[in-house]
């Protein structure tokens, strides 16, 4: 397991490298979703960094970051892969590996990475309906194209119209599939990450409230965990990863997994099942050995009740109470002996009421409301 603050730096040069050139090149650049929430609010980054762009700069943006003579940096998106789910963009480091077994096969390159989401414009204008099935990415069934990374050259004409139709400039504008009635990057704000100054949209704290609702100054952001299905590395190629698992049938492990996860459901619901019966199995045990206590003792406190003795009656049910507690958790209930129980009721309404009271009746069954009979090793019973 290799340390957070390794893929994090390299997460950090990446994104540095994106606002450069975008100033560069004159294109818009903010920082969106948890990473802008992170950012204004701790001014620190999320696990998973994500900035947007213009949809109208988002082929020159490719160029910029293709032409800018580090071999290690590429993009992938719809232009050069046919299998990519989404209408964005990745810059990625090819000198590092970000392996999530559940989705490898989306992607061509499984590297560390920041998302750059496309900001389209809502225009007044008419939109296709052939480009409004592409944005909700059903131009697979509608529209033949082959979802295949060998053959991109449909889903690169799928983004370039989806481009082309987005790349207006309106107040009201769409990112993934969120909606924003106004997303204010002509007057923007910055914020500052470890020296370093990144604009957000200028109504920051509106878009994060609609985005992350009215409570975003407490919104807690996933964290990355790193398992037996997924992992990053910045010491690892991912081209060289790629060669070490070529022999992994991942058609055969998605066949397997989906196997898996069905049987792991089923396996947690009799999980489930076999842990009540255990539990009642447990009360069983737990209301011979009250009865085994009260039994001894009910002419005791059968004495204290009619004198009203209720704090020393209370003192001397208190291991029933603790018990009666600990199954009520279990959604069960607890009498081995309906005088005793009615005793205890009568505490437990006037300490806690009504309504503790009801709930506690109900969860026992009415045949544990009858005494108690103990049988012999012989089958008789004593009592």
């Amino acid at each position: 397991m290799m340390s957070e603050k390794e893929w994090k730096k390299k997460q950090l040069d990446i994104l540095e490298l994106i606002k450069e050139k975008c100033e560069q090149n004159g294109i818009e650049m903010v920082l969106c979703g948890e990473t802008a929430l992170e950012a204004f609010r701790s001014g620190s980054l999320p696990d998973d960094l994500t900035v947007a762009i213009r949809a109208s700069d988002a082929e020159r943006f490719v160029s910029v970051i293709e032409s800018g003579g580090d071999e290690n940096i590429t993009t992938e998106s719809m232009l050069n892969n046919g299998a990519y789910p989404s209408f964005e963009i990745r810059v990625l480091d090819l000198s590092t590996t970000d392996f999530n077994a559940n989705n490898c096969r989306q992607y061509l390159n499984n590297c560390i990475h920041v998302t750059v989401k496309l900001i389209e414009s809502l225009s007044m204008r008419k939109i296709p309906f052939a480009v409004g099935r592409m944005r909700f990415r059903n131009y697979k069934k509608k529209i033949v194209m082959p979802a295949e990374k060998n053959d991109p050259a449909k889903s690169a004409k799928v983004f370039r119209t989806l481009a082309r139709f987005g790349g207006g400039r309106s107040e009201s504008v769409r990112i993934g599939n969120r909606t924003f009635g106004k997303y204010d990057l002509s007057e923007v704000k910055t914020v500052d990450i470890d020296g370093n100054a990144y604009r957000v949209p200028g109504n920051i704290k509106s878009v994060l409230r609609s985005e992350f609702g009215k409570g975003w100054r407490s919104y807690v952001c996933e964290k990355y965990i790193e398992n037996e299905r997924q992992f990053r590395s910045t010491a690892l190629r991912w081209e060289d990863y790629r060669k070490a698992i070529a022999d992994v049938d991942m058609d055969e492990y998605d066949a397997l997994l989906k196997d898996y996860r069905k049987k792991d459901a089923e396996f947690k619901e009799l999980q489930k099942t076999a842990e009540s019966y255990y539990d009642i199995l447990e009360r069983t045990y737990d209301r011979f050995k009250m009865w085994e206590k009260y039994e001894p003792q009910k002419a005791e406190l059968e004495r204290l009740h009619s004198d009203g003795n209720t704090a020393e009656l209370k003192k001397r049910l208190k291991g029933y109470m603790n018990m009666m507690d600990m199954y009520a958790r279990k959604g069960l209930g607890l009498c081995f002996d309906p005088d005793i129980f009615e005793w205890t009721m009568e505490i437990v309404r006037a300490d806690e009421g009504d309504e503790r009271e009801q709930e506690l009746r109900g969860l026992v069954p009415e045949s544990h409301m009858q005494p108690i009979r103990i049988k012999d090793y012989t089958g008789k019973y004593i009592n």
